[in-house]
């Protein structure tokens, strides 16, 4: 199923919102426009409370917490 799931590039049940942390112009739209042509449905796209973030960060909100 995940990989029939894959192949047509349709991911019902998974959406993503995208912050730049980083401070570089365009990074979340970049990744905005990667993640849609991949499939996934990205709600949001904005800058995150800050610039100063060295890492990648991905929260699992699946479970409401």
């Amino acid at each position: 199923m995940a990989a029939e799931l894959y192949e047509q590039k349709r991911f019902p049940d998974i959406w993503v919102e995208i912050l730049n942390g980083n401070g570089v112009t365009g990074v979340a739209a970049q990744y905005t426009e990667f993640l849609r042509d991949k499939g996934f449905d990205v709600q949001r796209t904005d800058n995150a409370d800050n610039f100063s973030y060295q890492n990648t960060l991905v929260i699992d909100r699946s479970d409401n917490r």
